[in-house]
């Protein structure tokens, strides 16, 4: 049987905002660095330290067929966060949720559903 493959990549950094006087001095470092994430086909969450001004903690994911591409925009991810943000600790990975495919099962399904209602 042929495998297909699907690999998710997550990353979580906490990160300290030294000069931030205010949830909205840090907000606004935030949106920047998320903004480009998701630029780059990631999803980004604020995950923890909402309330303080002066910690955060982003969470960011991407999905991908093939392991090294993953690895690759994570690199990506890691260097522009290390550019922007003060990082005090981060952590990444990859996971494979790849699966078989079982030839014919998905044909036969698609033969079995009648959509001619939606033409």
């Amino acid at each position: 049987m042929e495998k297909e493959s699907l690999f998710v990549g997550i990353g979580r950094v906490s990160v300290r905002f030294r000069h931030s006087r205010s949830l909205k001095d840090k907000r606004h470092s935030l949106k920047s660095v998320k903004q480009k994430l998701t630029n780059m086909g990631f999803s980004v969450s604020e995950c923890g330290y909402q309330d303080n001004p002066k910690l955060g903690l982003l969470g960011y994911a991407i999905a991908g067929n093939q392991s090294g591409e993953v690895n690759k925009l994570l690199d990506s991810a890691d260097d522009l966060i290390l550019q922007e943000l003060e990082v005090l600790q981060k952590d990444r990975d990859v996971m494979d949720y790849g699966f078989e495919k079982d030839e014919g099962v998905l044909e036969e399904n698609l033969e079995e559903d009648d959509y001619s209602e939606y033409e």
